[in-house]
């Protein structure tokens, strides 16, 4: 059952500070008891890994932003903890090959929400045009093909065609920290997060890398003996633009202005 959140700390105007995982989120988290709310227990962010801290942030997000009834719909969710929880509150969608990519599953009890067996970039017509408040994905852009520019412009096309102008788009990828915390160059991420950040507009700022290794407290995990970190990046659309502002990204540093975007709204 859904709980009326007690303080309201993600917003399109805040969301500059999540843009890394950090060990401090967690405390927004609690201060609502979203931990006990998703999970039915308290969370010890000792000994969870990245995908539970992604789970609270997508959580955090919906909770303060999305009004109940709206339409949501998660790409490459499986079998998913946000659409069970939102179920009864919202029309909840997932598309999802369940081919097992990605450590993926090939079946999953669809209970609640539509399931749509096919892969975002598709252009599949089951999806409505212009029909979802809110398309999110947690651990799902970084096993997209590698370097296939085409995937990439199909998505990213797909995603837009199916948002309302007014619609959110937020998701959640992980890149290796390895390197980052040793001050090396090379982060490992998936380029299709600089193909989203060249190609769309966005209303947070991105954090460019020669910034990223100055934060501290990030909150980290292991994951076959790899540290890894989210990467959020969200925008918002503009409703009267030949290209509105909805996807997030992960890539060169650049700034968007945010009231120039919200202008529309």
């Amino acid at each position: 059952m859904n709980k009326a959140f007690s303080q309201k700390f993600l917003t399109s105007a805040s969301f500059n500070e999540f843009t890394y995982s950090k060990n401090k989120h967690f405390n927004a988290f609690f201060s609502n008891d979203y931990d006990e709310e998703l999970f039915g227990k308290a969370v010890n962010p000792s000994y969870c890994d990245l995908k539970v801290y992604q789970d609270l942030l997508v959580f955090s997000f919906i909770k303060q932003n999305i009004l109940a009834g709206s339409k949501i719909l998660e790409v490459g969710g499986g079998n998913s903890r946000i659409l069970k929880y939102f179920q009864e509150d919202y029309e909840c969608w997932n598309i999802d090959k369940l081919e097992a990519a990605g450590h993926g599953l090939i079946e999953i009890d669809t209970t609640g929400f539509r399931l749509i067996s096919d892969y975002m970039g598709n252009f599949n017509e089951e999806l409505p045009e212009g029909y979802f408040d809110l398309v999110f994905s947690i651990s799902t852009l970084q096993h997209i093909p590698h370097g296939d520019i085409k995937i990439y412009n199909n998505i990213l096309k797909d995603i837009n065609r199916v948002l309302k102008p007014e619609g959110y788009s937020i998701h959640c990828v992980e890149h290796e920290t390895n390197q980052l915390l040793k001050n090396e160059k090379k982060v490992w991420v998936n380029p299709i997060i600089s193909f989203f950040f060249d190609n769309q507009k966005m209303i947070n700022d991105f954090i460019p890398l020669e910034i990223a290794k100055k934060i501290r407290n990030y909150f980290l995990c292991r994951k076959n003996s790899i540290k890894i970190i989210g990467s959020r990046q969200l925008v918002k659309p503009s409703k009267n633009s030949e290209n509105p502002s909805r996807i997030i990204s992960f890539g060169r540093s650049r700034r968007i202005n945010f009231e120039k975007i919200c202008k529309h709204f």
